[in-house]
């Protein structure tokens, strides 16, 4: 489930209290882990318990785009803004994927590849690859 929360004057996540850099009046969703403000885009570090500021180009056309892979309850997202696509990065919080081009970039959505254990794979395309995953490149008969 979604973990954020705000009133008035803060916001949180599983109710605990986060810094008061995040301003509540402009705060908006982007899913579970990932929110943003009019100053950045935050996502959330399940290891270290503590919000990390990303580093977007664009904070105001920062968006996510979907699901690029999951296994069990981990998810990983695309997410766009408008010069760049970028997945979630545990160094900085967010890693631009340059080998994409933006401008046709295209989400196709998540396929479930096994059965048993809950586990999916998202395909994307932009004017010079079709990508299966987060990014990886997809070779041998299926790609163009």
């Amino acid at each position: 489930g979604f973990n954020f929360s705000k009133d008035s004057r803060n916001v949180y996540y599983d109710g605990k209290d986060l810094e008061p850099e995040i301003d509540p009046k402009t705060i908006v969703a982007l899913n579970y882990s990932y929110i943003k403000d009019k100053t950045g885009v935050f996502g959330w570090d399940y290891y270290m318990k503590e919000l990390i500021k990303t580093d977007v180009a664009d904070v105001a056309s920062f968006r996510a785009v979907g699901t690029c892979g999951s296994a069990e309850k981990s998810f990983a997202h695309y997410y766009r803004d408008n010069s760049s696509i970028y997945i979630p990065s545990e160094s900085s919080g967010m890693e631009k994927l340059d080998s994409i081009d933006a401008g046709t970039f295209e989400y196709l959505g998540v396929y479930e590849v096994a059965e048993g254990m809950s586990y999916s794979v998202a395909y994307a395309k932009d004017k010079n690859a079709v990508y299966k995953s987060c990014g990886q490149v997809l070779a041998g008969e299926f790609a163009r």
